[in-house]
């Protein structure tokens, strides 16, 4: 009995083997935890924070351009509304610009008021002369400006125009008065002079008393 029990002990052991699954094993489900570092925090916000800028700069960019292209076009109109058309295609333009360059000319070596003064006191002058219709249009397109952004300005400017029409005519009148009174005194004088010289200077006789004798 003895020797029946130590030849079992001596036995080899062989591992019992596993029998495996016709189907693979569902594999286990993987979570992932999504976890956010402080740099991206920060790269985001300022990533926001730059394409936001850079919309509102577009934008009021945008915004300019449009009311700088309104601006031109009532510019232009305005513009062309004013300019005669026929003074525009003469040469009365670079009679204009003749006469200012004069201006600029004559005062070149003056003192600077002068200098400043002169040419615009020849653009002004010669606008008036060549360009008599354009001139009249901006004149009266600047008087309606400053009468309306500008009442006691413009009342202020009426009183200096209605004071410088009566200084004209005031001038107009003396200068008539002087004109008849010496045409007076040459005619006395010639009168004077023929009584006692016996000579005929005056010319008193007209074209239909000629004509008659």
């Amino acid at each position: 009995m003895a020797t029946h029990s130590s030849t079992d002990s001596q036995a080899p052991s062989y591992p019992s083997r596993k029998q495996l699954p016709i189907y693979d094993e569902p594999s286990q489900e993987i979570i992932l935890v999504k976890t956010e570092l402080p740099l991206q925090a920060q790269v985001r916000w300022a990533r926001q924070n730059i394409q936001s800028f850079k919309k509102d700069l577009e934008s009021r960019f945008n915004f300019v351009l449009d009311h700088g292209l309104n601006i031109e076009k009532k510019v232009a109109g305005t513009l062309g509304s004013l300019i005669d058309q026929k003074e525009s295609s003469s040469s009365s333009v670079l009679c204009v610009g003749i006469g200012t360059m004069t201006g600029s000319i004559l005062a070149r070596n003056r003192s600077f008021p002068l200098r400043f003064l002169s040419p615009l006191a020849f653009f002004i002058l010669s606008s008036n002369q060549f360009l008599p219709t354009t001139t009249h249009n901006v004149k009266s397109y600047l008087f309606k400006l400053q009468d309306h952004h500008f009442p006691q300005s413009a009342a202020r400017r009426d009183e200096v125009i209605k004071r410088g029409a009566e200084s004209v005519e005031w001038l107009n009148g003396l200068k008539q008065r002087m004109f008849l009174k010496t045409t007076e005194v040459v005619k006395d004088g010639s009168q004077v002079f023929e009584k006692y010289s016996g000579l005929k200077i005056s010319h008193d006789s007209s074209p239909a008393k000629n004509k008659t004798e």
